[in-house]
């Protein structure tokens, strides 16, 4: 079944299942794989400054993608752990990531990783807050934070106007 589910416009549906993400349009009721062969797919979170671009967590990969539905290139977001973390956070930026969201129009993501045995909500500055026209590259700050950590493990994460973090 779905993992992860994200409206994009009125019409359509995407979908994580299995090792794709499948895109449904509500209006005629069809069903097309966007991408597969992906490394176990939860998280999806719709980017609210791109049109047609979402980020996707690879849950067996380690990975945040960054993905344009036009082109259908997956390109992996450029974070890393800062050096003084790794004792604490590991060396993967995003160990098993779950869910995602976006913050701050568009400029923070929050990922629930899980690590060591307990989830943890990490952050990664996609675009510079006061310039949020930039394409989110990941390089407005290429180090994760980790905000806090859950002994339950299959935490989600869901944000809302001033700040709002469920």
């Amino acid at each position: 079944g779905p993992r992860g589910l994200a409206a994009l416009g009125t019409d359509v549906v995407l979908a994580t299942g299995d090792s794709q993400l499948v895109r449904f349009d509500v209006t005629d009721g069809s069903a097309a794989t966007v991408l597969a062969g992906l490394g176990e797919p939860w998280g999806i979170a719709t980017d609210p400054i791109q049109a047609n671009h979402i980020y996707l967590a690879e849950r067996t990969l380690n990975r945040i993608s960054s993905l344009d539905l036009d082109s259908g290139r997956p390109l992996t977001l450029a974070a890393q752990v800062a050096p003084a973390d790794v004792a604490t956070l590991g060396v993967d930026p995003f160990p098993s990531p779950r869910a995602l969201a976006l913050e701050e129009r568009g400029a923070r993501l929050l990922v629930m990783t899980e690590f060591s045995g307990s989830a943890s909500l990490r952050t990664l500055d996609l675009r510079n807050p006061t310039d949020y026209d930039q394409p989110a590259d990941g390089v407005a700050d290429p180090f994760v934070r980790e905000l806090t950590q859950f002994i339950q493990t299959n935490a989600t994460i869901s944000t809302g106007p001033d700040g709002l973090r469920i």
